[in-house]
C-alpha cells in the first residue's frame, strides 16, 4: 500500500518580495523611480501576487503565487 503525503502552506508576501517580484518588470532606468514611488496599492494595481502556496507532494516541493 502506498501514502501520499501532500502538505500545503500559505503565506503572505512582505513588499520586499512583492517588490523584487514585480521589479523584474521595470527598465532598469526607471528603477529607481518606481521604488520611491511603489506602495502596496500601486503593486495591486499590477497585479503583483499577495501569497505565496507552497505545496511538498513526497519531497517535491511546488511554488505558486497568488
Amino acid at each position: 500500500m502506498s501514502y501520499y503525503r501532500i502538505k500545503i502552506e500559505e503565506r503572505e508576501l512582505s513588499y520586499l518580495e512583492r517588490y523584487d517580484i514585480h521589479k523584474n518588470y521595470i527598465p532598469i532606468n526607471r528603477l529607481n523611480l518606481f521604488f520611491e514611488l511603489a506602495t502596496n496599492e500601486s503593486l495591486d494595481k499590477f497585479g503583483v501576487p499577495t501569497k505565496l502556496i507552497t505545496i511538498t507532494y513526497n519531497d517535491t516541493k511546488i511554488e505558486s503565487y497568488e
